[in-house]
């Protein structure tokens, strides 16, 4: 029953990271928000970001462009 319910906090989390990066892509920033949480840190080559709306604010700035070459997932933990 544990592994059931692993692949599909696996699929959850996959879903959620797809649909971000998707919606950043399209520049659709509030449906992009609505898959954070609140209290979110980011922390990347270009500093931390402590909370969704002030990363956020930050993306629509910087209007990056994604392409997912592969996601790794283990558990909630994503890397893309």
């Amino acid at each position: 029953m544990a592994i059931q319910t692993q692949n599909l906090d696996e699929h959850n989390s996959k879903v959620v990271v797809r649909n971000f990066i998707n919606a950043l892509n399209a520049e659709n920033f509030a449906a992009a928000r609505e898959q954070l949480a609140d209290d979110m840190i980011f922390k990347g080559v270009m500093g931390e970001r402590r909370g969704a709306d002030v990363y956020m604010e930050d993306m629509k700035k910087m209007k990056f462009k994604y392409e997912i070459k592969k996601l790794f997932v283990d558990g909630n933990d994503i890397s893309l």
